[in-house]
């Protein structure tokens, strides 16, 4: 996608998406949301206009906004893997250690480890 994103905070690459943090994404995602319903209403009300008075919105002025919606949507979904890949980065060891076990132990055996470790939980806890 060589496209850039251009929001109200700025205009990024997907380079530069790449190098920002799990909060830097969840506000340019918003941003995009954002842009995104705007669009979706304004597209709403030329529909609306349409049905009401039989004027069509002007075809460059759909077209346009139309594909702005797109990109923002593409954008949104990129930057959303990009969030989940930071978040699960960040978890610690045991988190990926869990999930390995559970992969290539036996269902019941996985099962019985956690229900151990539940208990030690909560004995520790008590």
């Amino acid at each position: 996608m060589d496209t850039a994103l251009k929001v109200e905070s700025g205009v990024y690459t997907p380079d530069d998406l790449e190098n920002m943090s799990y909060d830097e994404l969840t506000g340019i995602m918003e941003e995009c949301e954002d842009a995104v319903r705007l669009i979706s209403d304004q597209l709403a009300k030329a529909k609306a206009e349409k049905a009401a008075t039989g004027k069509y919105a002007d075809p460059d002025w759909y077209a346009s906004a139309k594909s702005a919606m797109k990109i923002f949507e593409r954008f949104r979904t990129r930057i959303a893997r990009l969030r989940k890949k930071k978040k699960q980065a960040g978890r610690p060891l045991p988190f990926f250690f869990i999930r390995v076990a559970e992969e290539m132990l036996p269902p019941e055996q996985f099962k019985a480890m956690r229900e151990i470790a539940v208990e030690r939980q909560e004995e520790q806890q008590s």
